[in-house]
């Protein structure tokens, strides 16, 4: 279903009361905004509480200390690449 909304000077826009409701959004529901291109974005409903319960269940018995390790030596490689002359 295709529906318009506009911009108002304070930046926001209203999603349609009938997308609201069929999809169960109220003033407390958090969405990701995600940047495709210069005329499309995608808005995408979370639940961050049921995100966080997610990712501490993922990480439990992972060794988080070798992942940061692992996540620094990518940056760091990453960069030499991006800044090295």
């Amino acid at each position: 279903m295709a529906e318009t909304a506009k911009v108002d000077k304070r930046g926001r826009v209203t999603i349609p009361k009938g997308l609201r409701e069929s999809h169960h959004i109220d003033e407390n529901t958090e969405f990701i905004i995600e940047d495709i291109d210069e005329d499309t974005f995608i808005l995408k409903k979370i639940d961050l509480e049921e995100l966080i319960r997610s990712v501490k269940k993922e990480i439990q018995d992972k060794d988080l200390t070798k992942l940061h390790d692992e996540v620094e030596e990518e940056a760091d490689e990453l960069a030499k690449n991006k800044y090295s002359s």
